[in-house]
């Protein structure tokens, strides 16, 4: 039995329904290839008859094989071109719905485009409508504002020609009163030189009564002065021989605390404890001796007052200002009643003495009542200052130079130097102005503290202290360097020298009541109490009585 290829055998499930127009043409070869003679084949063909009949058989076979293939075909090609076309629909009608929602969204886009365009024309439009009212609203009130100035104008005009219709009628109200004044005066001047005539007559015989009796008072008053003088030069040899007396009592007592002190010093070195207790400073010994001398004043006090004698602190009613001392201080520092005046009274400058006494009772003050800052600020004796003034150059062998540094020695005996902090605060009088120089050691900078306001004066702070900062503190720092050896004060000397604030006083002769309250209560950072320019004769009162009845004075 003949067999197709396996290519011919089903070729419409071999191939696809696309190829159907080939397996036709590929069926007609199969045809031909079954009619074509084989040698293979006609040996199995027994005669004509049977080849025939096969023939008729494939042929049978063959058409209708071709009939159920052409309808297959045409049945796939039918099934294929209605896929093709609800595909194509189904692709339409998709493309028509995207092409819709393009429309819409470009729609939309142009739709909110529009809107937006409407709302910044809206916006453009109110823009230009408030510019137009800002613009109409300028130009009334400018309108405005002219119409007042020409209104002002006007009313300053007729405000002018009254006040000239008024000075034009004062001054003819003037002219008539000085002519009437001018008449009275003259009838006046007739009868005042009757008057004086008279009065001339009248004083002459008065003055020459007067010169009798005045003649008759010079006599007796010539001899009461002459009485109390002959009693105040008794009173004055009897006071200089008291002073004279208790100071060489005081002189004794240094020279025996003196002599003791050294005998405790080589007590103190025979037994090798040297060094290891404090020495008494200065202020201390001055402390220790003064207090023997203020327990006897005061003892001599309660001895009067029980025994109905005058204190001893008044003077008596027939004694001056200038009989009566007021402050006694060491060897230096006397001042009797008109000193005191001259000192502390309005419009006049204070002298060194006063200041010299002033820190001499800061110092007291800091070992009784803050023992804590002694040797944490040093103040420096007004009679430095006083040295300074008198050299213009670093001179070692001038005898000035030499003794402002024996003043630091003894200022800074027994100090340490690396505990100090407030290092030199003095005060310094430059140009009739006292002023407070503090060298401030922790904050590494040179404080100026100066009540002045120069601002009122018209004066530049910094021209006022340029001589100090150029002249004077140069040699200073070499006054410092001599009499220490200090080895900070190469540093000191690049410092800075600000100007601390402070307050302003009120009076030009106010500035040393100002520094006896920056000295007492500046710490190098701030004023530990309030300080107010406007308190300046309140201070001037305070420092009187610090000064009186400080237990330094041994009046």
């Amino acid at each position: 039995m003949l067999s197709l290829p396996p290519h011919v055998q089903d070729p419409v499930r071999s191939r696809g329904p696309r190829d159907l127009v080939e397996n036709i043409s590929e069926l007609e070869e199969v045809c031909s290839w079954f009619l074509s003679p084989d040698d293979n084949a006609q040996e199995d063909v027994p005669s004509k008859d049977s080849s025939v009949a096969a023939d008729a058989i494939v042929t049978r076979d063959a058409t209708q094989n071709k009939g159920n293939e052409d309808n297959t075909v045409e049945e796939e090609a039918a099934k294929r071109r209605e896929e093709e076309e609800e595909a194509e629909k189904k692709w339409k009608e998709e493309e028509e719905a995207a092409n819709k929602r393009k429309e819409e969204e470009e729609a939309a886009k142009k739709l909110k485009e529009d809107e937006e365009a409407a709302k910044k024309w809206k916006e453009e439009e109110a823009a230009k409508r408030k510019n137009e009212e800002a613009a109409k609203k300028r130009k009334e009130e400018e309108e405005a504002a002219m119409r007042k100035k020409q209104e002002q104008e006007e009313a300053d005009k007729r405000k002018q020609q009254q006040e000239e219709e008024a000075r034009k009628k004062k001054q003819h109200e003037e002219e008539a009163r000085k002519k009437k004044q001018q008449q009275e005066e003259e009838a006046a001047k007739k009868k005042q030189q009757q008057q004086q005539q008279e009065a001339r007559k009248k004083k002459q015989q008065e003055e020459e009564a007067r010169k009798k009796q005045q003649q008759e008072e010079e006599e007796e008053a010539r001899k009461k002065q002459q009485q109390e003088e002959e009693a105040a030069a008794a009173a004055k040899l009897k006071k200089e021989e008291t002073v004279r007396k208790r100071r060489e009592t005081l002189k004794r007592k240094k020279e025996e605390a003196d002599k003791k002190k050294e005998q405790e010093e080589a007590k103190k070195k025979t037994k090798g404890d040297a060094g290891k207790k404090k020495k008494l400073t200065k202020t201390q010994l001055e402390l220790m001796k003064y207090k023997e001398e203020s327990k006897k004043l005061a003892k001599e006090a309660t001895t009067a007052k029980v025994t109905g004698m005058s204190d001893p602190l008044q003077a008596p009613e027939s004694q001056s200002l200038s009989q009566v001392n007021l402050i006694l201080f060491g060897f230096d520092v006397m001042l009797n009643g008109e000193d005191v005046l001259s000192n502390l009274n309005d419009g006049c400058m204070v002298e060194n003495p006063v200041v010299q006494y002033l820190v001499a009772c800061l110092r007291h003050d800091d070992v009784v009542h803050r023992p804590e800052a002694v040797g944490y600020r040093v103040f420096i004796s007004a009679d430095f200052w006083l040295c300074m003034r008198e050299l213009s150059k670093v001179d070692k062998n001038d005898e000035t130079f030499r003794r402002a540094v024996e003043i630091l020695k003894d200022d800074f005996d027994n100090v340490d130097l690396n505990r100090t902090k407030l290092y030199n605060i003095h005060a310094v009088l430059n140009r009739q102005q006292w002023t407070v120089y503090c060298f401030n050691i922790e904050h590494q900078r040179i404080d100026v503290l100066d009540s002045a306001d120069w601002d009122a004066k018209g004066t530049l702070q910094i021209d006022h202290h340029r001589n100090v900062f150029e002249e004077k503190l140069p040699i200073a720092f070499e006054a410092f360097h001599e009499a220490t050896g200090w080895r900070k004060l190469q540093a000191i000397r690049k410092w800075k020298t600000p100007f601390f604030p402070c307050p302003l006083q009120k009076l030009n002769n106010d500035c040393l009541f100002f520094v006896w309250k920056f000295l007492e209560s500046f710490n190098g950072e701030c004023f530990v109490e309030q300080i107010e320019g406007r308190k300046g004769s309140l201070y001037r009162c305070e420092l009187l009585h610090y000064l009186l009845f400080h237990p330094l004075n041994h009046s």
